[in-house]
């Protein structure tokens, strides 16, 4: 089956505003899903947060399957369940807003 491969890649990945990542990801699964899935698997390259937390809040919106999608980080891959949620978190992968507001508390 082919997929959509995401990598998170914090220093040389896609880093774009807020109010464009939603358009993107919703474009990206639209054009995965409708097109793309039938001849090749898709492998993309993301440097924020937010847009992996976008794409797991599309595979719980049903935009696409849990099994279409996976992440890559640092050459491990990593799936997700229907909930976008993964059994284990490896250190380092989408830590730094998390990281950012432990400072502030």
């Amino acid at each position: 089956m082919n997929k959509l491969i995401v990598e998170y890649d914090p220093d040389n990945g896609l880093a774009l505003s807020d109010n464009k990542s939603k358009d993107y990801v919703e474009t990206t699964i639209r054009n995965f899903t409708t097109t793309i899935k039938l001849l090749i698997s898709l492998h993309i390259a993301v440097g924020t947060e937010l847009l992996i937390t976008l794409f797991r809040c599309a595979v719980i919106e049903e935009k696409i399957k849990h099994t279409e999608i996976e992440f890559l980080f640092k050459g491990k891959t990593i799936k997700i369940d229907k909930y976008g949620t993964c059994n284990k978190w490896p250190n380092g992968f989408c830590e730094a807003f998390t990281d950012t507001l432990e400072t502030l508390i």
